[in-house]
């Protein structure tokens, strides 16, 4: 059995590992496989909203923030993005 925790944001096997973290959620052998699938073609593992792993594109910029579902990005951040843009063009 594979389990997911969203604090390490690690897998545990249950044949390997005697101990995982409380948050750990359980997932199945295929989505195991789909989700390491889904990384070795360049997508990331991320927790979702109820903390099982889900696939997700990377991140758009080092200022985008995921919120379980996607990658967000507050007034701030947009603001610096913006200024950074600009200063390196």
């Amino acid at each position: 059995m594979h389990y997911y925790s969203k604090s390490t944001g690690g897998f545990y096997d249950s044949t390997i590992h005697t101990t995982w973290p409380e948050d750990a959620v359980w997932i199945t052998d295929e989505q195991h496989a789909e989700l390491l699938a889904g990384q070795s073609n360049g997508q990331v593992i991320m927790p979702g909203k109820d903390g099982k792993p889900v696939l997700a594109s990377k991140a758009p910029s080092h200022l985008h923030q995921w919120d379980g579902k996607e990658w967000t990005l507050d007034k701030a951040a947009a603001s610096q993005l913006l200024a950074e843009a600009i200063d390196s063009g």
